[in-house]
């Protein structure tokens, strides 16, 4: 559970920061699947209505240490995907070691074309 809303917290994180905000945590966090496939959702529906000049379009914001940094927001979006792939691969990994069977999908190319 930890792990899914870990992912959950980091794509709010980066939605907000792709979206000039400075991230805050909210007043009542909902700590449940449907809360991570809505910050899920919210992220893919930021990023697809995105430009190519929006993905160039550089952004200043300051990390959870206080500490600033400026990157370019197609690389915030790749971080956030790949900071996603790499937590869904230890899911996995917990569902294997609990002796789960039949473990959900996480590949990318399942999300994207099959829905």
């Amino acid at each position: 559970r930890g792990t899914m809303l870990h992912i959950r917290d980091a794509v709010h994180v980066w939605t907000c920061r792709l979206a000039g905000l400075q991230p805050r945590r909210p007043a009542d966090v909902v700590s449940d699947l449907a809360s991570v496939r809505r910050q899920i959702h919210g992220f893919h529906a930021h990023v697809i209505g995105m430009c190519e000049d929006d993905l160039m379009q550089e952004h200043t914001y300051q990390d959870l240490q206080g500490k600033t940094h400026r990157q370019a927001a197609w690389q915030m979006v790749m971080h956030c995907c790949n900071h996603s792939t790499q937590h869904r691969g230890q899911l996995i990994t917990q569902m294997r070691q609990l002796g789960l069977e039949e473990i959900p999908t996480t590949d990318l190319f399942k999300y994207w074309v099959l829905g």
